[in-house]
């Protein structure tokens, strides 16, 4: 009997701006517009991408440890912001975050990528009488909200509010950051647990809300999927899986023998995906350097060597794969992150964020960006006795087996538009 394999992942990206005058305003409710023009959607991957592999190498560079975030939502969460953003403040983002198109154009890009992106539900990616109107069980699942709140009587400027409502869905809430920044809180809570189905719980973090407040931009993604072909739970083993300090942990290793992998000897790494859900709509795709190359390798991961790797998945071969449960958390202090990448101006007090509010003084006071990921066995226990096995990626060739039990670097993408949802690196999957 095989059991399928779920793997979840919830994200959330929250920026509070704070200062400002206060008057009142009517706040317009606007419709979504339901069919952007495509024209722009892949040269928005391309940049969203490009920040990516930036923020990876950022990341790596502050933390020592695993690694999960979702650069989809940051870009999103950034695309809000940037939606109001004018002068040096706009040019900074758009440098640091990728963000190359026009206004006009990115907005009803990110929209039609949204959009697209909604239909990695499990359905098929070209949409057949059969399946045109039918959603099976659902073995993959991908939510995207986005929230707005305010504090109540800010003056927002109606092509800034036009911009969000009909390209990202937003609704703006009013509620009193001034006078009661806990209730603030709780109801602003509230709303991400119910996005992250739960996982994400008590956020924002506590005392970040605070009297001067003046607006909060959030981003919640819940992905949940199965593997289209499952892994057997009979295979798997307590294992030894090698740290970069040479000691090393005992963990589940789970083994799939309908993997498919590229490999490239000169470079010294192995490229394995697997799929999700019935129609394969997303992509979690494995990158293992050989043993003791681990530092080299991420230091070279580009959007160029990402594309190389794509398209040599083309002519993948069928390999064995065999690698850890694995189950953490990730934190991003986006202020410091962003600022050290060059984005500094948004979080200082020569912000401009005028195109959102004619009040003056509007600065980000305080970002950050959360993240959990879980690959686990659902319903079963792992069966076998407790061995190592020699790791074969530090052999010549590519053989038909690779056993990814010291660190790698995962990447979870859309099919159809390459958009990379999340990505992180495992470095001891036993915490």
């Amino acid at each position: 009997m095989q059991t399928k394999y779920r793997q979840m992942m919830v994200c959330f990206s929250l920026i509070l701006l704070a200062a400002g005058l206060m008057s009142t305003n009517a706040y317009a409710q606007a419709q979504r517009e339901p069919n952007p023009p495509t024209t722009n959607r892949a040269a928005l991957v391309d940049g969203n991408n490009a920040f990516a592999f930036d923020l990876y190498h950022q990341l790596a560079a502050e933390q020592s440890g695993n690694l999960i975030f979702s650069p989809y939502s940051i870009s999103l969460n950034m695309a809000l912001l940037y939606a109001g953003a004018k002068g040096e403040t706009a040019e900074q983002m758009a440098d640091v975050l990728h963000f190359e198109l026009p206004q006009e154009d990115f907005h009803k890009a990110f929209n039609a990528l949204d959009l697209a992106l909604e239909r990695t539900q499990d359905e098929p990616l070209e949409p057949t009488p059969t399946y045109q109107f039918v959603n099976p069980a659902v073995d993959l699942t991908l939510t995207i909200a986005n929230g707005l709140w305010t504090q109540t009587g800010l003056p927002l400027e109606e092509n800034y509010l036009t911009t969000l409502e009909k390209n990202y869905s937003v609704n703006v809430n009013p509620v009193n950051f001034s006078s009661n920044p806990d209730a603030a809180q709780q109801e602003i809570s509230q709303w991400v647990e119910q996005n992250t189905r739960g996982r994400i719980k008590d956020i924002p973090s506590p005392g970040s809300i605070t009297p001067q407040t003046q607006l909060a931009l959030i981003n919640a993604i819940y992905f949940k999927g199965e593997w289209t072909d499952p892994f057997d739970e009979h295979k798997t083993y307590d294992g030894a899986f090698h740290l970069l300090d040479r000691s090393d942990v005992s963990v589940p290793m789970m083994v799939h023998s309908a993997a498919y992998m590229t490999c490239d000897t000169e470079e010294n790494y192995r490229a394995v995906q697997l799929t999700y859900g019935q129609f394969e709509n997303a992509t979690m795709l494995f990158l293992i350097p050989d043993a003791d190359t681990f530092n080299d390798f991420q230091n070279t991961l580009d959007t160029i060597l990402y594309q190389d790797i794509l398209s040599s998945l083309n002519n993948a071969k069928k390999a064995t794969l065999t690698m850890p449960r694995f189950n953490f958390a990730g934190e991003i202090d986006l202020r410091k992150t962003l600022s050290s990448m060059g984005m500094d101006t948004p979080f200082s007090n020569d912000a401009d964020f005028t195109g959102m509010t004619t009040s003056t003084g509007l600065n980000i006071g305080y970002a950050e960006h959360k993240a959990t990921i879980s690959v686990d066995e659902v319903g079963t226990e792992a069966i076998g006795a407790t061995f190592a096995l020699q790791a074969l990626l530090g052999r010549a060739g590519c053989g038909d087996e690779v056993i990814a039990d010291h660190p790698f670097i995962f990447i979870i993408f859309d099919r159809e538009t390459n958009a990379i949802l999340f990505m992180g690196r495992v470095m001891n999957p036993a915490v």
